[in-house]
């Protein structure tokens, strides 16, 4: 795989990894057995968005208010980092998505079908490493090429853990779902971080503020 080819791929999976799945099990590794950063990922599977079905015998849990939530941190070493999660909400791993670890939000009520969730993407650069505004220019035409209906909304320098970054709001279709998603990258040594909260269109701001404040907790070694 050339550099170009290895960059683009880490691109479509940036924008993707939380349009991706957030269904089904858990992977059988416990926070301290993290997979490292990927090397490269598979283009197929990058750009093969699944929806995020909630499972038919779950019952919504009530959200706690602002007051009384309480947040919990997940560490990995593996790939040099930690963040602050809502205890009410699921940590999932898949051993398809090495470098991905995703946080999914409770249901809402009984009619809710999709579980807006927020996913940390670590990987590698490849040789030759690029500048965030490189990275960011061969994101979005990743975004373009593999989001049906893909739409930048808002676009503005931001920082992660003081890191210069990008954070892009953006809008698409993931089967008939109407989603907004915020993903915020940077690059740090060897390494790109993205953190990307995805949402149904109506219900991006329902997590905002939980969003924000698990975004302002990231920490990077």
């Amino acid at each position: 795989m050339n550099v170009t080819r290895a960059i683009l791929t880490l691109m479509a999976l940036a924008i993707l990894a939380t349009l991706g799945a957030c269904g089904g099990q858990p992977a059988s590794r416990t926070p301290g057995e993290q997979a490292g950063p990927a090397d490269t990922a598979s283009p197929q599977a990058a750009v093969t968005p699944q929806a995020t079905q909630a499972p038919a015998e779950e019952t919504p849990t009530p959200l706690p208010t602002r007051a009384s939530r309480t947040y919990l941190t997940y560490e990995n070493e593996a790939n040099g980092y930690s963040i602050q999660y809502p205890e009410e909400w699921q940590l999932l791993e898949k051993e398809s998505l090495p470098g991905t670890t995703t946080f999914v939000a409770p249901l809402q009520g009984e009619g809710d079908t999709f579980r807006e969730n927020l996913s940390v993407v670590v990987q590698n650069l490849p040789a030759g490493t690029t500048t965030l505004d490189e990275y960011t220019e061969l994101a979005l035409a990743e975004g373009q090429t593999y989001i049906p209906l893909f739409a930048v909304q808002q676009a503005r320098p931001t920082t992660l853990d003081d890191n210069p970054a990008q954070e892009v709001v953006y809008t698409g279709l993931q089967g008939e779902r109407e989603m907004r998603s915020l993903g915020v990258w940077t690059l740090a040594r060897d390494r790109v971080y993205i953190v990307t909260y995805t949402a149904e269109e109506l219900e991006f701001n329902t997590f905002r503020s939980i969003v924000q404040q698990m975004i302002r907790s990231m920490e990077i070694q």
